[in-house]
């Protein structure tokens, strides 16, 4: 798994290629657990470039969901591959997430909130 991230717009747009799954999601967590992570509400994970995602990962995104809304922000999803995009939805995720179909309809979203 590869992470990325900029900032745009008062939103932390961070990009995930490869597989997240049991054995990188630490790293996962990690990141948003770092300095400069840790303390933004408004996300946007760019999916893009995720080929896989297993239900560990699922959690990692359900935490930092959790986290941004105590904080009054949120976390969009943009762009999954139509292989997470079935994953969401097989596990209604799509319908606690906001899921968009790119970045920057996601960065859209955050416009006014």
């Amino acid at each position: 798994m590869q992470i990325g991230c900029e900032k745009r717009d008062e939103v932390l747009v961070v990009a995930l290629r490869g597989e997240v799954d049991a054995e990188n999601v630490g790293d996962l967590l990690a990141f948003f657990d770092r300095g400069e992570c840790r303390d933004e509400k408004r996300i946007v994970l760019d999916l893009t470039g995720l080929r896989y995602v297993d239900s560990s990962g699922l959690g990692a995104f359900v935490k930092l969901m959790k986290e941004a809304r105590r904080s009054g922000g949120d976390v969009r999803l943009a762009g999954p591959t139509r292989e997470v995009r079935k994953v969401l939805e097989l596990t209604r995720l799509n319908r606690v997430f906001d899921v968009c179909p790119g970045r920057d309809e996601a960065l859209a979203h955050f416009c006014g909130v």
